[in-house]
């Protein structure tokens, strides 16, 4: 889910916490006084107004008005000339967000100013106002019985950042407000406490934005707007501390609401002003005015100095109030930022993003004093990623901590250096041309909660998706498609516009990383369907079609029909499943619709409906319960899909449910809500004929999934312990494997429960320091408890080494990957002070780690090689931790017809320069790893295990089509192999 802002509201966190203050040039007294956390500088505002007619529109008045938090609420009055001249303390990249209203002396005119987005296209000092004459706008608001509704708030939605609000409605129930002729309404909406809340829309969804013949509503100009309030349905929240104490002065505002069959949802982030409530000395609130036709769930967004901010859900199916939510003091953190020679760092922008264990993030910024200090306060319970953003320098991360609640954190320091320039062009992926004003943008990644292993944060919902704090940063190309990032130390990856793929990088100290990147431009087509009833074969006006391409890459698009059936829209040429129905929906179709056709036909037919119960394993009827039903819709490239053209509905007070409007000849899915654990609860599935009403009957609620549980440390032990076959048997797979992949065996004998061993295991397990002997040993726990004992004392005799015969034991045996014992190592040599030592541990295994070859060297022996023998290269990206890639190799090395015309390169992780060589010789192909290039001896890339279908890696041939197309890599470049030993190769891949 977003944020409660749109991209155009931009109402950023840092923004909303700045305490601002507008003061005027010509006047000794602020208008308002302080700085907030954010230490914003003053920004010199000025211009002049003029009239009309283009005379200066002297002693005019500037109202200047910021968002709701920053205390910006100003009037300034122009000199003769329509001058004026004042400073506002606010970001200088917010200053989009500022209301600026001009007016001339007399009233008669008006305008609103706005400032651009983009610094460069930003006027702040000597740009001109001009007035014009304004109209106005009414709106009559009554209720359900169509009596006037009087005292009800009404607020218009000009163009952003511009609302009108503050206006009542009379004892007729009309409001008039007066805007300029050229500004265009984008919403209204009226409420009253105890009568409910309407609204109105002025654009089309974003989803019809496609339809070539849609013509967005306008407000009406000679009439006045209805709307009609149907009654409230109260909503009551309350604010507690951790201590569980009632918060008081807690702002909050709800942020959608929709109502049934509206096409597109109301954002009250633009309204907050006009909508936000605080709490109070309970800690509660009432929005005694939120309409009872609201049924999806509301979020809310509170606001309190000092708090975290979170955000609030009320579901109305549950109705359960007052809505309890619980807000955790900020914990100061604190530090201080040196340049390269030590020296304190004045001004320098620290950042803050953090996560936790639920969707909430937490964000702040500040900035250095003339010590080089920053201090910021944040948010509990979450992990961070603390950045210096600055285009001038750049330093390492702070990452890799949690906050925790009254648990200040100090010392958080930064060394400054110049930043790494990042930079490169976007390329389309079928032309390689460059592509000019597009979005690139760079994610940066802190340490995730799983490589924190002491780290536990509150996770009451059980919730299992990966944690890891993200900045991100953005660029826009330049006409021969350049961007440009500069960047501190880090892990980061590169994606294009609509973030297909990620190419991963990590900047340590270099001065410039040059990385091209490729996107998939997908031309915009237009389509003309024509919708028919499939019975009466005539033309349906007004019906809806609603598109999904297969990639879901959030561009539905909608249409209506006109009046010969007809619709018109613009679309990415990919394959899409289209849904359509009547103006009724008694009548609907879905069809799939191919990339590249450019018309067809939807034929409708009567909807079917299906009704049933809900019960329990008792057969008492389960009341209240949300269902959501849909058609999963497939994409078939990324193994992907989502459920589409259904709905939702809850269950009755009887356990009943309906389900209605559904197409006929496609299955449906009927499921619960996603779970905490991310599981997806089906119910029951079914497919119905054209007008069907298909009776359900009591159906069970499925069985809880218990939730997972990750393994704990004695269970890790005991299954490492616990692998089938004798110690013999389980020594020779070992073997075998470590020779395919060039890795050490790591032989652990003792009893599994034992305090050594279990102290070894644990720093296999779970310490971060073991993390660079991982790739290089191969562990073979080996148990020596008594039912175990004779069989570990046949492997020792056979590696040579004496145990004792009680089982009573601490001993590690070291073999190369030949299979030759190399070291072994006991209590005498692993023990301090009658423990088992990390620190000797570690020091036995760096004497046997495996020297990295040089992969460049490696390539480039190979190549010479292949040149003399005349033979190719399959050149393989794999690592020791990658089980398909033992696969691969395994498959290779068991069949070596190939040897006649390739030479066998495996490019391994480990190896110097290996990812870097690979990244060349992909060149923006997709896929992990197992992947394998065919080149010649000439360096020429001949063939890749990327499908030229769905372009993706087949890695391990596993499934029919990857078998095909490895075929089909060998029978193109082969030259002495016949097609019988391709085949032989590719049968043995059915026994692996």
């Amino acid at each position: 889910m977003s944020k409660p802002r749109s991209t155009q509201a931009n109402w950023c966190c840092w923004a909303i916490t700045a305490l601002c203050c507008v003061s005027s040039l010509r006047a000794s007294d602020p208008i308002a006084d302080g700085l907030g956390k954010l230490d914003a500088q003053p920004n010199r505002l000025s211009g002049q107004v003029i009239l009309a007619n283009g005379e200066p529109a002297e002693r005019a008045t500037i109202h200047v008005r910021g968002h709701a938090q920053s205390g910006i609420d100003a009037h300034i009055t122009a000199d003769d000339q329509a001058h004026f001249e004042f400073v506002v303390r606010y970001p200088s990249d917010a200053l989009a967000q500022l209301q600026i209203i001009a007016s001339s002396q007399d009233g008669q005119q008006i305008a609103f100013h706005r400032f651009a987005w983009k610094d460069s296209q930003r006027a702040t000092e000597g740009f001109q106002i001009q007035l014009e004459s304004h109209r106005p706008v009414a709106v009559e608001v009554t209720d359900q019985q169509g009596a006037p509704v009087e005292n009800a708030h009404v607020a218009f939605q000009i163009g952003w950042p511009h609302i009108l609000s503050g206006i009542a409605t009379d004892a007729s129930g009309m409001a008039t407000a007066h805007l300029p002729e050229s500004e265009r309404i984008e919403a209204v909406m009226a409420w009253k406490d105890q009568a409910g809340l309407d609204y109105r829309l002025y654009s089309l969804p974003r989803d019809q934005i496609a339809d070539v013949k849609a013509v967005p509503p306008e407000f009406p100009r000679d009439q006045p707007e209805h709307l009609v309030l149907e009654g409230a349905r109260p909503l009551t929240v309350q604010f507690v501390d951790a201590d569980g104490r009632p918060l008081e002065n807690v702002s909050i505002y709800p942020w959608l609401l929709k109502k049934p069959n509206a096409p597109d949802s109301l954002n009250l982030s633009y309204l907050a002003a006009s909508v936000t409530q605080v709490s109070d000395r309970q800690g509660e609130t009432t929005f005694a005015w939120l309409p009872k036709w609201q049924q999806q769930i509301v979020t809310l967004w509170p606001q309190a100095e000092g708090y975290e901010h979170i955000r609030v859900h009320y579901d109305p199916a549950k109705e359960l109030q007052p809505v309890r939510a619980t807000l955790n003091r900020l914990v100061p953190i604190s530090g201080q930022v040196v340049d390269a020679e030590g020296k304190p760092a004045n001004d320098i922008e620290i950042k803050a993003m953090g996560r936790g264990r639920s969707h909430n993030q937490f964000r702040n910024m500040t900035r250095t004093d003339s010590e080089g200090r920053y201090k910021m306060e944040l948010a509990p319970h979450q992990i961070y990623l603390l950045t210096v953003a600055s285009d001038q320098w750049a330093a390492a991360p702070q990452t890799g901590f949690a906050v925790y609640p009254d648990t200040p954190l100090e010392n958080r320091n930064f060394q400054l250096r110049r930043p790494t320039r990042v930079h490169g062009r976007l390329l389309n992926e079928r032309t390689q041309e460059p592509i000019p004003n597009e979005r690139v943008i760079v994610y940066q990644y802190g340490t995730g909660l799983h490589d924190m292993p002491d780290v536990e944060l509150p996770n009451p919902e059980n919730e299992r998706y990966v944690l890891q704090p993200i900045q991100q940063y953005y660029a826009t190309t330049n006409e021969v498609g350049q961007f440009e990032f500069l960047l501190g130390d880090g892990e980061f990856d590169l994606r294009p516009p609509q973030q297909e793929k990620a190419e991963k990088f990590t900047i340590a100290h270099q001065p410039e990383i040059e990385m091209d990147l490729t996107t998939k431009i997908q031309p915009e087509v237009e389509l003309l369907g024509l919708v028919i009833g499939k019975e009466s074969t005539q033309p349906i006006a007004g019906a809806m079609v609603h598109g999904v391409p297969r990639t879901f890459s959030g561009r539905d698009w909608q249409a209506e029909t006109g009046g010969d059936g007809k619709f018109q829209v613009r679309r990415r040429e990919e394959a899409t499943y289209v849904h359509a129905h009547n103006g009724d929906r008694s009548l609907a179709a879905i069809v799939e619709v191919g990339d590249t056709k450019k018309t067809f036909v939807i034929l409708l037919e009567p909807v079917g409906s299906a009704r049933g119960r809900l019960v329990n394993d008792a057969l008492e009827p389960v009341v209240g319960q949300k269902l959501q039903y849909g058609v999963d819709v497939p994409d078939l490239d990324n193994n992907t899909w989502s459920t589409r053209f259904g709905g939702a509905t809850v269950t009755d007070e009887h356990g009943d449910f309906e389900l209605p409007g559904l197409a006929p000849g496609w299955e449906y899915k009927v499921h619960f809500p996603p779970t905490p654990e991310g599981s997806i609860p089906q119910l029951t599935k079914l497919t119905i004929t054209a007008g069907e009403q298909r009776e359900l009957g009591d159906l069970k609620t499925p069985a809880p999934r218990k939730p997972y549980k990750p393994p704990t440390l004695e269970e890790r032990i005991q299954s490492s312990f616990e692998v089938s076959g004798t110690p013999l048997e389980r020594h020779q797979r070992s073997l075998e494997t470590i020779k395919l992949v060039n890795q050490h065996q790591l032989i652990v004998f003792g009893v599994p429960d034992d305090p050594s061993i279990v102290s070894l295991m644990k720093l296999r397990f779970e310490d971060p320091g073991f993390r660079p002997f991982s790739d290089e040993f191969r562990f073979l726990p080996i148990p020596t408890d008594a039912p175990s004992l004779a069989a570990a004392l046949a492997l020792a005799e056979n590696l040579e080494e004496a145990l004792p015969g009680d089982g009573q034991v601490f001993r590690l045996v070291i073999c190369d990957a030949a299979g030759t014992k190399v070291a072994s190592a006991g209590v005498e040599q692993l023990f301090s002070e009658g423990k088992f030592s990390q620190d000797k541990f570690f020091d036995l295994l760096r004497q046997h780690l495996t020297e990295p070859l040089d992969a460049r060297q490696l390539l480039d022996d190979a190549f010479r090689r292949a040149a003399q023998e005349n033979k190719r290269l399959i050149v393989q990206e794999t690592a020791t931790w990658c089980g398909p890639c033992h696969m691969l190799s395994r498959l290779l090395d068991a069949n070596r017809v190939w040897e006649q015309d390739y030479i066998w390169v495996k490019m391994d992780h480990r190896w110097t320069g290996a990812k870097e060589i690979m990244a060349e010789i992909r060149d923006g192909a997709e896929g992990g790893i197992p992947w394998f290039a065919i080149m010649g001896a000439d360096g020429k890339k001949l063939a890749t295990s990327n499908s030229p279908e769905s372009g993706s890696n087949i890695g391990y041939p596993s499934e029919a089509s990857g078998r095909v197309h490895f075929a089909h890599m060998l029978n193109a470049t082969r030259q002495r192999m016949s097609k019988a030993d391709v085949q032989s190769i590719i049968a043995a891949i059915d026994d692996k």
